[in-house]
Parts: C-alpha cells; structure tokens; sequence
C-alpha cells in the first residue's frame, strides 16, 4: 500500500470511529419556545454579585429571584477588569466591547461621565458614540445595535443611555432617575434600560448601596407590564479582582429555574454580551449578526431552595476568583515539575544502562509523577479547596495528595510485569480523568487551575489547552502501547480506532465541541496510524492527515448546524465565520491570539527546553529513545503524532505553543518511562 494510501486508509478509519460517537446522546439542553413579550425591562447594578441578595436585605431582588429563572453572570468586556462604563458598552453592543481608548487594567474603576444632550422632546444624544464605534471595529462589535434593532428605547440613568444609544449616539427616551410613578415611563417602547446604581465597598455603605438598588427594583416591578420580562444583570466590576455578578430573568419564559445560553452551554453560567440576544429574541425581533452572545434560556428546574441555590451561586463565584487568582502560580509549579525531571535525567542517567536499579527506579517513580501532574490538578477540584483561608495552599496539598495516589496505583499494580506496563498505566490514568471528565461535562475542568475560569470569561465546558495537550498525547501514548501488543498488521487500525474515540470527546458537538482541537487530534492521530507499521512523516502524510483532520471536522460541523440555532456550539460558529464573510477578521484575531499566548506563557518556554531535552538526551547514544524507536514503531508514531496533534490544536484554536507544552508534559515523562524500560532486561514479558 502506498504511503499516500496507507495515510488516507487511516484517516478513514479515525473518521469511521468518529462516526460511532456522534450516536452518542446529546447532552441535556434547553427546550422551549419563546414566546413574544410585550416589554422588556433590563435593571443593571454594576458591582452586584450573589453575596449582596437576601431574603431579608433584599426582599424584591430575593422574590424576584424565587419566581424567575437565575444564575451566575460573567461580566467580561473586551478587558480583564470591566468597569462600568465597558460594561453598559458592551450591553448595548451584544458582543463584547469597551468604551474608552486602551489602558492598562485598573485596580480601581475610573467614573467618565456620559456626555449627554437632552433634547426638550426627551431624547438625547450621547456625544462620543460614533467615537466608540468606531474604537470597537477592530473587535467586531457594534456599540448601539441593540437600540438600532428597535423602534424605540427608554434609558434610564446615565449608564442606561450608554445601552440604549444607537451607534450615531441617539436614545429615544432619556431620564436622568426613575420618576415616582414609572409605569407611563416603562410603557412608552418595548425596551426600558434603568441604571440602578453602583454597588462598591464593603460594610454598611455596600449594604446601604444594595438597599437602594432593591427599592428601586420594587418600584419597577410594581410598574411593570403584566406580560413583560425584567432582566437584572451585575452589569461590570467596580474594581478588582473580576467577579462574577448577578443574573435574573423573570418573565413568560422565564419561572423558577436556572439560566442557561449557548455561549456557555453550561447550567447557572450566563454572559453579559447575552443580554442583548435575549432582550430581541424575548421581543420576537430579528437578532443583528453583529451580535456575538446567545440569549438567556431557562436551563432547567431548580430542586433546591433558593437559599441553597443561592449558596451555590455564591460558592461559584468564590471558587473562580480563587482559581484565577492563583492559575499563574500552578503553571509555574507544572513547568518547574518538568524541568526537575529533565535534570533528574541528565544528570542520573546519562548512561542508562550502567544506572543502579535504585537510581533507575527513583527516575523512574519521578517520570510517573510528572506526567499525572495535570490530572492531579485536575483531581483537586474534588475538594472544595476555595473555601479555606489559604486557598492556594490547600490546592497544592490536595493535587499532591492526588498525584501520590495515582503514582502510586501505576507504580505498584499488576501491568508493572509487562515491559511497556508503566507507561500504559500512566498513559490511561491521564486519559481516564481527562476523558470522562470531557464526556461527562467537564465539571473539573470549570474553575481549575489548569482549566479555565467562569470568571475570565474565556470558555465554560470542553477541555482547557492544558488539558486538551495532555489529553491528545495520553490518548495517542495508550494506543501506542497498546498496537506493541496486536499483529502488525492490525496496528493502524488500533491506533485509529483509539484516536477516533480522542477525537470524539474533544470535538464532538456534544462533548468538547473545539474544532481547532478535532482537526489536530484527527491529523496526530493519523499520522500515530501510519507511523506505527514504521516508515518516517513526510510532508505528503503530514498534508494528508490535515486533510482528514478538515474533514472529520466538517463532518461535526454538519452535525452542529443540523441543532436549533441557540443550541449550536463552537463548530456550527465556527463555519459561520467561513462562510458568512468574516473569515478574515476571524483568522487575523486567531493570530494575533497566538502570538499574545506564545509570548506571555512558560508553557513555550517548556516546549523548547523539551525539544533540546528529548535531542540531546533521549535520543542521545545512550539514553534509548532510539532504541524504542527501532523496536517499537508504534511509539514513534504515538510521539510524533502528539506532536502534529499538539501543534495544530493550539493554532488553529489561538493558543500558540500552550497546548504543545502541555502535551510535552505528558509525552516527555513517557518517553523517559519508554527508555528505562528498553534498556533493562526482559522479564515476565
């Protein structure tokens, strides 16, 4: 067989694996149609987070919340720290967008006023807009579409008419305050925009800012129309740390349940940029393309108490901040966790053969516990480590407890008789966390230090890079080791069949849903196919598995479109962009994150001592990665796969050499284990 044909067989293969996977049920998700309302009124309190509401301190933020659907809001402008300002912004442009020139993020939030003409008609104009608009061009957002979606808004507040503005800067109806009697007010157009205020500080003001904020909310609900839909939404921080704020709906779609939107896919998680989807949607308007967020949907019933659903709330709030706060740090100790290793080696065993059993069982044992690093990470969200005092320190005594346990499972356990034993083991404990967590809602991925924080915004289900780079190296690892086992013959289709089931769980639609990830682990997996009967990668094979990787990718692409549009993912977006003429702005953002990711993580750092690490030591002449590479191909293609895999993943999903060093966290480790168990003799084999 050819070796273009070898490649293509193999990327059938994966894509027939594939296939088996999307029979797989999709996940539980909102159903229901919405029905027109005849007004919307959207209450934004920059500042106000979950901990502010009570049943005695807010009784008409608690009732409304006890009625209507709630959950937990990120309020993430085009900045790490939303201020208020950024925030109203981003609320009116539905996609996320800033109001000010670039600066550096604040501690505190600056107070620009609104430069406001009231006309005697009451409307006004804000006079910067079209500046505005114009500075969020570059990130395509709108500033002012959802006012220009409408025949009429009402602002209220200075910060509302930021919202309800249209981009040449005209609001409809404009108030300074909510008048005594507002219910002619809150008649006039579909949409009211109140500004109810900044909740700041701590302590008695704080509690004295959020009493105001809910007797104002009570004069709106007494107000309201009998079959409009109040929106309430922590519009921005008031300064740092970022935090995730409140989020209620309460209206005819919206009784006694949790939030939900298909920008986050993920119970009790909503954005600021879904408001304005769901102010259209709710209204029965036509939605602007401009926008990037996904309404507000009820998600589900809420079985617990409000006082319950409260605290969990609160605790989601607690565990992100936590977790972003001390990601940094928990890079460092994964790098530093490699290097360790790297020195371990060079120094120890520079001659592999001639190492004393203990030396090579002390590498050995360190091999084993760098590679289970990021599962234990992961493993430590078992334990609610945010809520102690120390919450940095608790998250490292807990991951260390998890990595002495699953060291200490693949050390000791049966398969340690069989010369590749170890490095399976160790290669299906990553696999086994990582992948059952992916598949069964990615609950530890959520708030992690080697995930991603609801906090930042950035992403709420599937696999972080972290995770992905060490799950696509564990997966194509395992097969590796276990093709050593099957006829030769029967390799590739092991190595396929393996990294479909990969593929499945990072891109399927109703898992991972990360195209960039389903096109990398497709094309790693099919070049871990074709190398595991021997032969070399070859620009032609690299080109082919890219090809198979695109394919598989539409395929789940096609999948994704088939959904209803406000259940659809990442992949049916992601055609979109292709397809609907911003493929342009999409690939330059897709660079220009790669470049930012690069520069500003250790991860790329760890992949070039990585590269100069496996070069000049393992595949030295005495270490044996050459060795393993002669006997058994199957690991070559396996490494080199992860490699492809790796790469790939992290550009096309804007994570530069994020994902690439992650995997080399996992794929170093292994090789080492690789070499140590070549370079001894055969026993029990």
């Amino acid at each position: 067989m050819s070796r273009r044909r070898c490649t293509g067989f193999a990327g059938l293969l994966i894509a027939l694996g594939v296939l088996l996977g999307l029979a797989a049920p999709a996940s539980a998700a909102p159903t229901h149609t919405a029905r027109s309302s005849g007004q919307v009124v959207v209450i934004g309190v920059p500042g106000l987070r979950w901990d502010d509401v009570s049943s005695t301190g807010t009784p008409a933020l608690w009732r409304l919340a006890r009625q209507g659907s709630i959950g937990t809001l990120s309020a993430r402008s085009t900045r790490a720290l939303t201020c208020p300002d950024d925030g109203w912004v981003t609320l009116g442009a539905g996609a996320r967008a800033q109001r000010g020139p670039h600066r550096a993020t604040p501690r505190t939030c600056p107070d620009p006023p609104a430069r406001l003409v009231v006309h005697p008609d009451g409307s006004a104009v804000l006079d910067d807009q079209p500046d505005v608009v114009s500075r969020n061009a570059a990130v395509q957002a709108r500033p002012g579409a959802l006012a220009e979606s409408l025949r009429c808004a009402t602002a209220i507040g200075p910060g509302a008419a930021m919202a309800a503005s249209r981009p040449v800067g005209r609001v409809t109806q404009y108030l300074p305050t909510l008048p005594r009697r507002p219910r002619a007010v809150l008649a006039r157009c579909p949409l009211t925009v109140v500004d109810a205020g900044r909740v700041t500080g701590t302590g008695a003001s704080r509690r004295a800012a959020v009493r105001a904020v809910d007797r104002l909310v009570a004069r709106v609900l007494a107000a309201r129309a009998t079959d409009s839909t109040v929106l309430v939404a922590g519009v921005s921080d008031t300064g740092a740390p970022a935090r995730l704020h409140v989020a209620i709906a309460e209206g005819p779609d919206f009784r006694g349940g949790w939030l939900t939107s298909g920008s986050t896919k993920r119970t009790g998680y909503v954005q600021l940029a879904d408001v304005a989807p769901t102010v259209t949607d709710t209204l029965g308007l036509r939605r602007p393309a401009v926008f990037s967020g996904q309404p507000w949907q009820h998600g589900s019933a809420r079985s617990a108490t409000m006082t319950a659903s409260r605290k969990r709330l609160i605790d989601a709030d607690r565990s992100s901040v936590a977790t972003a706060g001390v990601a940094g740090w928990f890079v460092v100790v994964l790098v530093a966790s490699q290097l360790l290793l790297y020195l371990l080696v060079g120094l120890a065993l520079s001659r592999l053969v001639d190492a004393p059993e203990r030396t090579r069982a002390l590498v050995s044992t360190a091999a084993t516990a760098a590679a289970l690093v990021v599962p234990a990470m992961l493993l430590a969200n078992v334990v609610p480590w945010w809520r102690t005092g120390a919450p940095g320190w608790t998250f490292l005594a807990v991951a260390a407890g998890w990595l002495a346990v699953a060291t200490a499972v693949v050390r000791t356990g049966p398969w340690r008789r069989w010369r590749l034993g170890q490095p399976a083991a160790t290669a299906a404990v990553v696999v086994a966390v990582i992948g059952v967590d992916v598949v069964s809602g990615a609950h530890l991925e959520l708030d992690n230090v080697v995930g991603y924080a609801a906090v930042t915004g950035d992403r709420y289900t599937g696999l972080g890079m972290v995770g992905l780079g060490a799950f696509a190296a564990a997966v194509l690892a395992l097969a590796g080791c276990l093709a050593v086992r099957v006829p030769r013959r029967y390799r590739p289709l092991l190595m396929a069949l393996v990294g479909g089931a990969g593929v499945v769980a990072v891109g399927g639609p109703f898992f991972g849903a990360d195209p960039g990830a389903a096109i990398g682990m497709t094309a790693g997996a099919a070049v871990a196919a074709v190398l595991s009967r021997g032969g070399f990668l070859t620009l032609t094979r690299l080109g082919w598995a890219i090809v198979a990787g695109v394919g598989v990718t539409g395929a789940f692409a096609l999948l994704d479109l088939t959904r209803p549009a406000e259940q659809r993912g990442h992949l049916a977006r992601f055609v979109g962009n292709l397809f609907g003429g911003t493929a342009g702005p999409a690939l330059h953002r897709v660079m220009q994150a790669n470049t930012m990711a690069t520069i500003g993580s250790l991860l790329s750092l760890l992949v070039v001592v990585a590269a100069v690490f496996v070069g000049l030591v393992l595949l030295g002449p005495t270490a044996g990665l050459r060795r393993v590479y002669g006997l058994f191909p199957s690991l070559r293609g396996a490494l080199a796969g992860a490699a492809v895999a790796a790469v790939l993943a992290g550009l096309f999903d804007g994570a530069g050499l994020i994902v690439t060093g992650a995997a080399a966290s996992v794929a170093v480790p292994l090789a080492v284990q690789y070499c140590l168990q070549v370079t001894r003799p055969v026993r029990n084999e």
